[in-house]
């Protein structure tokens, strides 16, 4: 039950610690009042006419988030801990997210 995945992914130059376990859908709910399954399921049923850039990128952003507040309780809140990536969109951390998740070393 207590088993944790942690990782590193790099994200606009810097070496973001990340994790997931069992709490980590938990700390989502607790950051943003919604359901990290449900927002996750949602997102991957977006069709072309329903895709909203900023939406999408919110949604990416607190993920990852989520996944780095596993792996450190003390990171700042999303808004305060986003500011460090000048140009990198929450779209592109999923995608460090996924090669982190598929990654099994």
């Amino acid at each position: 039950m207590g088993n944790m995945k942690c990782g590193r992914i790099l994200v606009d130059g810097h070496i973001i610690p990340v994790a997931f376990s069992l709490n980590t859908p938990k700390i989502y709910k607790k950051a943003f009042k919604s359901d990290f399954w449900s927002d996750l399921a949602f997102e991957s049923n977006r069709t072309e006419e329903t895709y909203n850039i900023s939406e999408t990128n919110r949604r990416a952003l607190q993920v990852v988030w989520s996944y780095a507040k596993t792996a450190d309780s003390k990171i700042q809140r999303l808004d305060r801990w986003a500011k460090q990536f000048n140009n990198v969109t929450g779209v592109f951390m999923v995608k460090q997210l996924e090669n982190f998740l598929m990654n099994e070393g």
